[in-house]
């Protein structure tokens, strides 16, 4: 399906059907081609979202493709609202633009939007060079609701700012592949990754991390936590971070066993350096 150059304006959520192209005609970038936008005071539940998602069908959807389509939540008149909700296996979105989202720009979701569990799994799904500004949440949420099924995909390329939360969080990170993506100006973490099992954290640039000045705790620029002895890879990755945040204790790489099995995890090649005040760099 080809949508022509313009700006569609949303007052209710566009469902996709699985098996199915979803392409925007013309330039992809923001304010160009083709724009998905909140009305004004309708407080949607999200903008688009896989057919079975928003019909309570708990099951994996057909493979969908989702490309060069721009998605604007107008936070300013809405406070609701998230951007792209794919409930599918093998989907793919790629060169899309999310901002002034009330909530998260991209979920990968393993449960309906009524909340049953999907049945089969949600595997292999791709998110290929996102444009993401602006969300009251997260930047791309992979979820782990139903249990296992949420795992094996793909973030590359990325360009992801200004979320309130962590840029990319990863429930089940089991499987999953984080390569060449650049994350700024995020209020929580760059890459928050749980249950690690062969997951790929990859030549990734995160700056200016925890940019909250009400932060506490103990957040990181990445942090992931493992669950078994499948090696999980963290290289080459750049994490610098000014301090802002008197209340949370900046912590740049963070990993974790979960305390019950034997976790492992090669860590290489990355260059860790806090503002600009300092003078040393280290490398781990």
């Amino acid at each position: 399906i080809g949508f022509q150059p313009g700006v569609y304006v949303l007052s209710r959520p566009l469902a996709l059907p699985g098996g199915r192209a979803y392409v925007g005609l013309g330039s992809g970038e923001t304010g160009a081609g083709v724009t998905f936008t909140q009305a004004n005071g309708t407080n949607l539940y999200c903008l688009a979202a896989s057919y079975e998602h928003l019909n309570a069908q708990n099951y994996a959807s057909a493979p969908a493709y989702v490309s060069n389509i721009n998605f604007d939540g107008n936070s300013a008149n809405n406070t609701t609202g998230h951007g792209l909700i794919i409930q599918g296996y093998r989907s793919k979105v790629q060169d899309c633009s999310f901002y002034n989202l009330p909530q998260t720009a991209i979920i990968i979701a393993d449960r309906t939007q009524s909340g049953a569990n999907v049945t089969n799994t949600i595997v292999e799904n791709r998110i290929v060079r996102p444009k993401i500004s602006g969300t009251g949440q997260y930047g791309i949420w992979v979820q782990n609701l139903a249990g296992f099924t949420n795992t094996d995909g793909r973030i590359s390329k990325g360009e992801i700012s200004g979320t309130a939360l962590d840029g990319i969080r990863l429930d089940r990170g089991a499987g999953w592949f984080l390569k060449d993506n650049h994350l700024y100006g995020c209020l929580g973490a760059g890459i928050n990754a749980f249950n690690c099992w062969s997951t790929f954290i990859i030549g990734n640039e995160i700056d200016f991390f925890i940019q909250n000045a009400a932060a506490t705790g103990f957040i990181g620029g990445i942090s992931a936590s493992l669950i078994g002895p499948r090696p999980t890879l963290i290289a080459n990755n750049i994490i610098s971070s000014t301090e802002p945040a008197s209340g949370a204790h900046y912590q740049y790489l963070t990993v974790t066993g979960a305390g019950s099995t034997t976790t492992v995890a090669q860590i290489t090649g990355n260059f860790i350096r806090g503002g600009y005040i300092n003078t040393t760099t280290t490398q781990a």
